[in-house]
């Protein structure tokens, strides 16, 4: 099975904190009216580029913990990505619940109540714009089956996908993709959990078409393993040159066409770095750790600060503030990571030690 090396490891964080940026810095510019559609479309492609790095990180830590461990299981596999994924973003959810409070409190916003709670519960289910209820309310017109995502934080539909992306894949792996025998009694589940990818194959919502074929070609740089022995070390000067082309070349080479000179780029950064000693140094691996660790809660709480104080104070829209309002979420959704998202391992911890004594 391929390895993430020290230095592959280097640029997949670096590539996840680019992202995070480009899509903190083209919703700002949209909210601030400026003039700049390489931003505006670059929050857009980073969403892309996320997800070909989450179909890669999520099944290569599957079949590395699987290789490691006979006895890794579904379950085991649904509580790592629980903790994960849920501890950040419900309390990502509480945030926008309070922000969105006081922000209506000051513009005078309408909103209801029953349909707010209920929608917390919604998004708590990663049920946000599901797309079974989606077509339950479109054709006939069903109130209940509006499935929104949370308060003003547009995000969240993203979210939602890949938390079933994560279970299907799951799924067809532990329980269809084994020597044993298929059980009748999985496939309507599996039939279930493959409603949103399917969607998102064939429905474009609020981007193009095919968003489960992204998460899909990162799944293929795990499946690839080491094909080819490329230790030459130009290979890999050629890959971060690449990768760098693929996500900011897309301006002008087209998202697709990006995105797949950005993969060719990783899967030779991942070939050449096998078996080559590159040396990185101690301080930039830190330094990019840091810059990704709180990419995701980032990527969860922005869009509602953006929207809250664009809308609430009244200022000059300038670059001065533009810089200003970009450091100031970059500082909370850090510490906010700190809180919430930095501590998912020891909570997943002290739970399966809770299980231990009970069990």
């Amino acid at each position: 099975m391929i390895k993430i090396t020290e230095p592959a490891s280097v640029v997949l964080n670096a590539v996840r904190f680019i992202c995070s940026q480009g899509v903190l810095a083209g919703h700002l510019v949209v909210f601030f009216g400026l003039s700049c559609p390489y931003l505006v479309n670059m929050a857009s492609y980073c969403v892309l580029m996320f997800f070909v790095l989450s179909g890669f990180l999520i099944s290569h830590s599957l079949h590395q913990k699987k290789k490691n461990n006979p006895d890794y299981k579904f379950s085991d596999y649904f509580l790592d990505r629980f903790f994960r994924i849920f501890p950040p973003y419900i309390a990502a959810l509480v945030f926008v619940f309070a922000i969105d409070l006081i922000g209506f409190s000051f513009t005078g916003q309408y909103f209801s109540w029953t349909i707010y709670i209920g929608n917390f519960f919604i998004n708590s289910l990663q049920l946000q714009e599901f797309p079974l209820a989606t077509w339950l309310n479109e054709k006939y017109m069903i109130e209940f089956f509006r499935f929104h995502y949370f308060g003003t934080d547009l995000p969240l539909w993203t979210i939602a996908i890949e938390w079933w992306l994560y279970m299907f894949y799951g799924f067809l792996i532990f329980f269809f993709f084994t020597h044993e025998k298929i059980k009748l009694m999985r496939v309507p589940v599996l039939m279930m959990l493959a409603i949103t990818p399917v969607y998102y194959i064939l429905v474009s919502a609020r981007m193009e078409k095919g968003l489960t074929l992204y998460w899909f070609l990162g799944v293929l740089l795990t499946a690839g393993g080491t094909m080819l022995y490329l230790n030459h070390r130009l290979i890999f000067y050629f890959s971060l040159l690449l990768i760098l082309i693929g996500i900011f070349g897309f301006q002008s080479l087209g998202p697709q066409v990006s995105i797949l000179i950005f993969i060719l780029g990783l899967f030779l950064l991942l070939q050449s770095t096998q078996n080559q000693p590159i040396k990185i140094s101690v301080g930039l691996q830190k330094l990019t750790e840091y810059a990704a660790g709180y990419s995701y809660s980032l990527y969860l709480i922005h869009y509602s600060i953006v929207y809250f104080v664009t809308t609430v104070f009244n200022f000059e829209k300038d670059l001065n503030h533009f810089i200003m309002i970009y450091v100031a979420i970059n500082i909370v959704a850090y510490i906010f990571a700190e809180i919430f998202e930095k501590k998912s391992k020891s909570w997943k911890l002290k739970y399966e030690n809770y299980r231990s004594r009970t069990n």
